[in-house]
Order: C-alpha cells, then structure tokens, then sequence
C-alpha cells in the first residue's frame, strides 16, 4: 500500500502509512518529500515545516490512530507554532509508535512528529530529502559544518571536506571543546592528563597545566582539599592574589629542642614538614623581626593559627629553598607545643609582598 492509496482506504488517514504501513514492494515505510504545501495531497495534508515531508491534518484526537494521538500544530523548539493547521503527531516517547508487523520497529521522530520506521544505516534514510543521516535509529538532518568551532561533540569535533564533522586528528581539533578537553585521544577530544612528577606551576597557576589551587592527583587535576580544623575556619584565602599553596604537611612533636637554633629554652616543639608551590615565587624574609613576630607592622611570612584563631609566627624555619622558588619542601617549628596543644590548629603561609596561600591543618 503505499502513502497515497492508504489515504483513501483508512479512516484514520495517513499517520498509519508512516507509521509502518509498507511500501507497494512489501519493505519499509513509504515517505513523501516535498518542498510546499501544494506538493502534498490537497485539503488532507500539509508540507511539514521542518522535516520536508507530506504529513496528514486532523481537527482532534480521535482523528488519529493510537500511537500519533496528539492532534496539534507543528511547533519550534521554543513552543512557537509554525502551521496554523493540526496534524497527528506522536510525542517524545518511541514507546507509544507500536505497529502490528512485529518485524517492524518504530520510533518517534522529533523531526517529522510521527512514527518511522527506525533506521539502522544511512542508506535506510536515502529517501529523505534535504539528506538525512541515521543517528541512534532515528533519520535526522545530516551534520553541516562551516568550520571547527560548529562541532562541538568530543567525539566528531573536526569539520571534515565534505561538510559533516568527524572524529579529531590532532590536539588543535580540540581547541574549542569546552570542559578543558584539548586532547585529542584516538579521535575523541579529552581532558589532558597532568604529570603528577611535575610541581612546577604553569602558565594557569597551579601545578604543571593545573590551574592556581589544584594539585595533579592520579593523572588529574583537584582542589587542594579544604582545610576543616578550627584555626583554619578563620582563614580567609584570596586566590586571586595567588600566594603560596600548601600541599601536604606532616607534623612530629619532640619533648626537646635546640636551644642554639630552635626553642630558647630547649623545651618541647612541634616541627611540621610543609610542601608547598608559588606561582609569584617565594621569598623568604628571615629577619628576625619577621621570624618571630606577630604585630600589626611586622607580619610574619609563616604563620601559625591555634583553634580559638590567634596567630603566631614560627619559632625556626630549616631547609627554606632558594629565593623566588616556585615549589619545594622546607620545615618549620613551634616552641612550647605539645601534640595535645596542636589539636586544631592550622598554618599559612604568605609570599614576600603579604599574600597568603590557603590554610592547611596540622
């Protein structure tokens, strides 16, 4: 039967024919294109506006067979009416555009607004015109691109010479990919992993191509963890000033100390192993002023914040890596501090011009 003579032997009207009605060979679905109205059968049909084939009008429901029973106009993905004359449609769902050949399987096309035949290649959607590809069983307008920048999916994001945008060949495929996926692996556009062995930041802050408050873990890049003790909750860090990020810290506590280089009266300490990176550099003023202070007008660059949130500066600081280093490891000490009396607190640390990095816990 084809699209014509079902039209004058159902009193239901076309929708079945697309809806799996076969062609006069016995195979598929019989679609008419059509560029206006008038190439459609007058008075009971109308060129779809969007898909380009003869869809059949309806004035209500009941006009239309079980699996295209919404008798509306055609509308834009806005909701906006683009026919002034109702037509079958079936809705979002494939579930409804059942047939009675079991060997034919329907789905709704969000194209056309009825059940087709689903496809399986591009040959199944030949008939189409303009072209239509075969996308997850369903025929829908074949990819065009005028350029890179028009495919955005991860997996075809390269404008190929005829016109359709196809897998990646090369990293600047990838270029425009949003999420930071500018790798191209085996066709598809990924996030680039980060080299884990690599502390030295980048041009994006953090370190190697992680941004400015990210580590490179496992391949990737995440936050530097939050800090949870109590001194920290009254740490403000301001990234934008890019100070010193501390990484990881380790702490050992010891009922004697120096008294030459560490703790005057060679009384308990706390030694706390910080690694640390700086995209500003870090330059250590180690004038004891600075060292050992906390006033107003002499700040100290290391700073100690106990759980009730007072400060105090470093007793010591061992192992400071040359001036202006952008990474590296150094010890810093505390005078007096039991690990009962370290519960809770936490430890920054500011770069020569007094921007300070995030708050790291003991």
């Amino acid at each position: 039967m084809t699209i014509r003579k079902a039209i004058f032997s159902l009193s239901l009207a076309l929708p079945l024919a697309l809806a799996g009605c076969p062609s006069e060979d016995g195979e598929g679905t019989d679609i008419v294109t059509c560029s206006v109205n008038a190439d459609c059968l007058a008075d009971s049909e109308i060129c779809h506006p969007i898909g380009k084939i003869c869809v059949p009008t309806c004035t209500e429901a009941a006009d239309c067979p079980e699996n295209q029973n919404a008798c509306e106009a055609i509308k834009d993905a806005n909701g906006n009416a683009l026919t002034t004359e109702l037509v079958c449609q079936c809705k979002s769902s494939s579930e409804f555009c059942t047939s009675e050949d079991t060997t034919v399987e329907l789905v709704c096309s969000q194209i056309d607004n009825v059940c087709e035949t689903k496809c399986v290649s591009n040959d199944d959607c030949s008939v189409f015109s303009p072209a239509r590809e075969c996308s997850n069983g369903v025929c829908v307008p074949a990819a065009v691109c005028s350029g890179n920048t028009s495919c955005t999916d991860p997996s075809a994001s390269k404008c190929g010479g005829d016109g359709k945008c196809a897998a990646c060949v090369a990293d600047e495929d990838c270029s425009h990919i949003a999420g930071g996926k500018t790798d191209c692996d085996s066709g598809v556009c990924v996030v680039p992993a980060c080299d884990t062995a690599n502390a030295v930041p980048g041009s994006a802050g953090g370190p190697d191509i992680c941004a400015y408050g990210e580590t490179c873990t496992a391949g990737a890049c995440v936050d530097v963890p939050a800090a949870t003790c109590a001194g920290a909750t009254s740490v403000t860090w301001n990234q934008a000033n890019q100070g010193p990020v501390l990484t990881s810290i380790s702490t050992a506590f010891f009922t004697t100390s120096n008294t030459s280089g560490e703790c005057a009266d060679g009384g308990a300490k706390l030694e706390a192993t910080v690694t640390f990176y700086a995209p500003k550099g870090l330059t250590y003023n180690s004038t004891a002023a600075l060292l050992h202070q906390w006033t107003a007008n002499t700040p100290g660059q290391i700073v100690f914040v106990k759980a009730n949130g007072t400060t105090t500066g470093a007793a010591f600081v061992r192992g400071m890596p040359a001036s202006g280093a952008k990474n590296g490891t150094f010890v810093i000490g505390s005078c007096g501090v039991g690990q009962s009396d370290a519960v809770g607190r936490a430890v920054y640390v500011k770069d020569s011009a007094g921007n300070a990095g995030n708050a790291i816990c003991l």
